[in-house]
């Protein structure tokens, strides 16, 4: 088992709020501010402890490039703005955050994270791959319409062999990125 600082306390074995019970002390970690967990919960704690240093050291404006896969930190929103232009938001999510798109850059998210961990960074990656799934299933949609079209008007009978191995490509790059998926979860 490895250890790191108790999620309930803050690793201080103490919560001041409830001083009036037992002297404040944490039932999750005994008053010790130390909790056991698994390899896996400890890998993440690392992780996200980088990640809040990396943000201390050069911003909470955190962008996303999703055609790229790459975080990029900014101090302020006058430096964002500076490198790639306007943003605004008007209520839009991305992967379940509230986050900012770029009037010039549609492949740029800007999520603002106030010294949170990092659990937004996995969702925007599986958001990319939910968004290439849709589209290649809308592409199937229109290629099946053009099929069906192609059958109907036999004058397009040579065109019908090239939709189906589109088609059947198309779904073979659905079942990949579901993989992808799934390897990411």
């Amino acid at each position: 088992m490895f250890e790191i600082p108790c999620k309930k306390c803050g690793g201080k074995g103490v919560i001041p709020y409830y001083r009036h019970i037992n002297g404040g002390e944490c039932f999750d970690c005994s008053g010790s501010g130390i909790e056991e967990v698994s390899k896996e919960e400890y890998d993440a704690y690392l992780e996200n402890e980088k990640f809040k240093k990396r943000v201390k050291e050069k911003g909470t404006f955190v962008v996303f490039n999703k055609a790229t896969d790459e975080f990029e930190y900014f101090k302020s929103e006058k430096e964002v703005t500076g490198k790639y232009g306007n943003f605004y938001s008007f209520g839009r999510k991305y992967a379940g955050y509230s986050a900012y798109f770029f009037d010039k850059h549609k492949d740029l998210v800007l999520k603002q994270n106030y010294y949170g961990d990092n659990s937004f960074i996995q969702d925007f990656r599986k958001q990319v791959i939910i968004d290439k799934k849709d589209k290649l299933k809308k592409w199937i949609g229109m290629l099946n319409g053009w099929l069906k079209t192609a059958i109907e008007n036999k004058k397009f009978a040579d065109e019908i062999s090239e939709l189906k191995i589109m088609i059947a490509e198309t779904e073979l790059m659905i079942a990949e990125a579901e993989q992808e998926l799934q390897s990411i979860s």
